[in-house]
């Protein structure tokens, strides 16, 4: 005789889900930052800091430390790449809202996020130090992450995200901090007491970048387009067939 189903004493769901941090106010722990540079402006860069949520227990599996080497095992909580800023830092002229013209030096910008960092770890003066001691803006941030002043230090954060779909066709976040102002911060200790908190509000309204769906093109003139759905496969050139290419998947952990 089959045996019935049992109703009684199914786990509960963990609720820890995606290895991956999500947009909204966390606590995180910065393991490095690193500089990328911005693809579409030479010389351009974005600041990334490489973060790590709290340990979340036995029962979560976390991304692989490395992921060329698996026998160091996995991060015990989220991870995930954060911004500095939803914009690449650059040189650049522009115009202030009275029509002035305006120098943006990247060094510079790049450098008063680097000192509003160390102030929100409570390293204030590292700054200060270093001045004259570094030719470019690479060696100084290189000599912030070896002198790792964010170790073990664990901050309040708000996170924003602007949605895109992955290599496996799920919505995904390009992770960012929004901008600090007068009335509150991106960034501060974890040990601030939550009433004396001045970290940002999330706001999904604000701190989510939807995804918008791409206008599509039904003619040329007065010719119709064809879309990828309606025109016929390419299966030969002249009398050689063509081989088509396989999709390499080329996301990766953090």
């Amino acid at each position: 005789m089959a045996t019935k189903l049992s109703t009684k004493n199914i786990p509960t769901s963990t609720g820890r889900g995606t290895p991956k941090i999500q947009p909204g106010t966390q606590i995180v722990t910065i393991l490095s930052v690193g500089l990328e540079p911005f693809t579409f402006v030479p010389g351009g860069y974005h600041i990334v800091l490489n973060v790590e949520g709290p340990d979340l227990g036995a029962g979560f599996e976390g991304f692989n430390i490395d992921k060329n080497d698996p026998s160091k095992g996995k991060h015990k909580g989220q991870v995930g790449k954060v911004k500095a800023n939803q914009y690449a830092y650059a040189d650049k002229d522009i115009k202030t809202k009275k029509g002035e013209a305006l120098k943006i030096e990247r060094n510079i910008e790049m450098m008063k996020f680097l000192g509003e960092l160390c102030t929100a770890l409570g390293h204030g003066t590292w700054l200060d130090k270093q001045d004259g001691k570094h030719d470019t803006i690479e060696e100084l941030f290189q000599h912030f992450n070896s002198d790792k002043v964010f170790a073990n230090k664990p901050l309040r954060v708000c996170i924003a995200g602007k949605e895109y779909v992955n290599g496996q066709g799920y919505t995904n976040y390009d992770l960012n901090l929004p901008k600090s102002t007068s009335k509150g911060v991106a960034i501060e200790l974890a040990s601030v007491p939550e009433e004396k908190s001045r970290v940002i509000k999330f706001n999904e309204k604000l701190h989510i970048t939807k995804k918008t769906a791409a206008a599509s093109v039904t003619k040329f003139g007065d010719e119709p387009v064809k879309t990828a759905s309606t025109a016929a496969p390419v299966t030969k050139f002249g009398d050689e067939p063509v081989k088509t290419a396989k999709v390499k998947n080329t996301d990766f952990e953090l």
